[in-house]
């Protein structure tokens, strides 16, 4: 907050305090000092909780993001099932890699993806020669009715030699604050009396396109599939 503006706000403090001090004392009898001396520490608190709020250091404040529509958890993999890739939204994809590839074999390998794995899946394509491509795909994720997929890791792929690994994010605490209407105005605004808003966990998946000419290896132990299989 500038200073300026903080000056400002300590001008209007320092003039609603004298103003209603000025009053009490025309005030003759003891109820009416009783009266105006609640109504003065009521103003001086509201007057101090804004004055604080402002220099509250807020990090990463952020407008709330309800854009986006939650997304049953089937639609990718009926997709992968159906051959229907190319009809995914574009939205849900968080990362895509390209690789130039001459071997004739390929070793696919997602360490750790035996806990709670991200689906995988592998294609041979005919019209691929020599590359392979891993995209990575996620639905939204609603928290309190707030669209948090931004905030959540992505997996990460790398192909060295004849080994392509892809490995999943890390668990992370994601922490952030809704702020909502008080009760007595969501009664006129249209908004749930209770403040409820819908949970939306999101769906996960990784497809990974290789030559038809490739010889695959992949352990489903890890959750690795090959389509069509």
């Amino acid at each position: 907050m500038s200073s300026s503006f903080s000056f400002l706000i300590l001008v209007l403090f320092v003039i609603v305090a004298v103003g209603i001090s000025i009053m009490i004392k025309r005030r003759a009898n003891s109820y009416g000092k009783g009266v105006f001396w609640g109504l003065c520490i009521y103003v001086i608190t509201l007057l101090m909780a804004m004055l604080v709020f402002f220099f509250l250091p807020i990090e990463n404040d952020t407008a709330e993001d309800e854009s986006g529509e939650a997304v049953d958890s089937p639609i990718l993999y009926q997709a992968v099932q159906n051959g229907n890739m190319d009809e995914i939204d574009e939205d849900y994809v968080r990362g895509a890699w390209n690789y130039t590839f001459e071997e004739d074999t390929l070793d696919i390998e997602a360490p750790g993806n035996d806990v709670n794995p991200i689906n995988i899946f592998v294609e041979q394509i005919d019209d691929l020669t020599h590359e392979v491509e891993v995209v990575s795909y996620q639905t939204p994720t609603f928290m309190n009715g707030v669209n948090v997929t931004n905030d959540i890791p992505t997996p990460e792929a790398a192909l060295v030699a004849d080994v392509l690994t892809v490995r999943k994010p890390e668990p992370q605490d994601v922490h952030f604050s809704v702020f909502k209407s008080e009760f007595p105005i969501r009664q006129f605004s249209g908004d749930s009396l209770f403040g409820q808003r819908t949970n939306h966990i999101s769906n996960e998946l990784i497809y990974i396109r290789v030559p038809e000419r490739v010889d695959v290896t992949i352990d489903r132990n890890m959750g690795i599939e090959m389509v069509g299989e």
